[in-house]
């Protein structure tokens, strides 16, 4: 029993004693030397200060680090989410550049997961437009009477985003993996963790403090942006693509069908209306001499004329219209 408890003296005073080489080797304390106001780092003159209040961060950062090491260790719990059987997959290509470049799907690490939900974003928003323009080329085909118009366009469209619905429900389920596993790590208090981390090495040190400060602040942005949170942000990417890919389009396209057929009828009834007014305006040109903005067109002459929109006129010896004759 008393060898156990020297063994653990020992090792706990080597452990003490590679720390306090540690902070002498980072923060090199000079706590007596106050020639920098410490909240203000990026004064003039204070970049020897700064440089040093860095270094005793990483100090900090490095010992709270090694204690969240030395618990992880006994819980046997990996620190970060690596699959490395995941399946990559490829979803599509888009052109970009005059060349193809081809998206795939990879759930292994939070940064492959991440990127894919961001590659495809892209390939799911060009097919969804490519749908949205052969509708229209559509619907405009149909009603101008264009007797060469092809459904295939469209239904080509809709079936390659209904090919995606697979693979990104796939990554959902992956990604709500990856997010339950950060989600069961340890809370840790990094901040407390810093701040003993000071009371046990040299609490006199403004150095030392201003460091951990630092440091705090750092870890504070990084767990604004921690795997977790991408995770969570890559999920609900890849959830609005899948609703994007699984929207009703086949029974959107039905209806605008109806309603192109019914715009097709109304063109077809106007141009109806514009040609029998020609063939009637023809007509009547035929039967009262035409359209003669000439002599021929004479009120002395005792000749008549028709406008445009059957109007009888002659032309006056000054050169003016005179209707209702």
């Amino acid at each position: 029993m008393l060898r156990l408890l020297l063994t653990g003296f020992i090792m706990t005073a080597l452990l003490a004693g590679c720390q306090n080489q540690h902070y002498l080797i980072m923060c090199k304390p000079q706590y007596s030397d106050r020639t920098c106001n410490l909240s203000d780092l990026d004064a003039r003159g204070c970049s020897s200060a700064k440089a040093t209040v860095r270094t005793c961060s990483f100090f900090v950062d490095s010992e709270v680090r090694r204690q969240l090491a030395l618990k992880r260790g006994q819980t046997n719990s990996p620190a970060s989410y690596l699959n490395s059987s995941a399946e990559v997959v490829r979803l599509g290509s888009n052109a970009s550049g005059g060349g193809i470049v081809y998206v795939y799907l990879d759930s292994s690490t939070p940064k492959t997961y991440s990127q894919s939900a961001y590659d495809a974003k892209s390939l799911v928003n060009s097919r969804v437009s490519l749908l949205k323009f052969a509708m229209s080329r559509y619907v405009s085909d149909v009603v101008s009477g264009n007797q060469n118009t092809s459904e295939g366009e469209v239904l080509a469209a809709i079936a390659s985003l209904q090919s995606l619905e697979a693979p990104l429900k796939r990554m959902i389920e992956d990604g709500e993996n990856m997010f339950d596993f950060y989600s069961s790590q340890p809370s840790i208090d990094y901040e407390a963790m810093a701040r003993e981390v000071v009371r046990k090495t040299n609490d006199r040190d403004p150095y030392l403090r201003a460091g951990a400060e630092m440091a705090i602040t750092e870890s504070k942005r990084y767990e604004s942006n921690s795997p977790k949170v991408r995770v969570r942000e890559a999920v609900e990417k890849f959830e609005l693509l899948h609703t994007l890919a699984i929207a009703p389009y086949s029974e959107q396209f039905a209806e605008l069908k109806k309603q192109a057929s019914v715009q097709a009828r109304v063109a077809a009834k106007s141009a109806e209306h514009r040609r029998a007014q020609h063939r009637a305006y023809e007509q009547e040109q035929r039967q009262g001499g035409g359209f003669d903005s000439g002599g021929g067109c004479s009120c002395a002459g005792g000749n008549v004329c028709y406008g445009p929109r059957g109007g009888r006129y002659c032309i006056t010896a000054g050169g003016n219209k005179r209707y209702g004759i």
